[in-house]
């Protein structure tokens, strides 16, 4: 659904300058649809990732947002600069249990 309705969303905002994105999805992860739109986004200058499953699903889509622009196989965004990991924050929300959320700040290599 959100890969459906982020390029509206990008395209309304166009002429907002240095938008923070905040990601929040299930555990599957995003779609890579929304992360080319994403990375296609230039005034898109922050990310702001929360992960219930770091290591499943969500690992795929932080490499897509930090693999290079060029050279990159069919796999991963091709367009846009891609961005750099800056912050990793465990949260942890279910005391007493194993699970926690890992909150991930991403900015543009500029």
């Amino acid at each position: 659904m959100a890969e459906k309705k982020l390029p509206k969303v990008i395209e309304e905002l166009s002429l907002a300058p240095d938008i923070v994105a905040v990601i929040n999805p299930g555990r599957s992860g995003v779609d890579k649809r929304v992360i080319h739109a994403v990375r296609e986004c230039k005034q898109i200058e922050k990310v702001v990732y929360v992960s219930c499953n770091a290591i499943g699903p969500a690992m795929k889509n932080f490499v897509q947002l930090c693999a290079p622009s060029e050279g990159v196989g069919k796999r991963w965004p091709k367009g846009g600069l891609p961005f750099i990991l800056r912050n990793a924050v465990p949260v942890d929300m279910f005391p007493h249990t194993t699970h926690c959320e890992l909150v991930l700040q991403f900015h543009r290599r500029l």
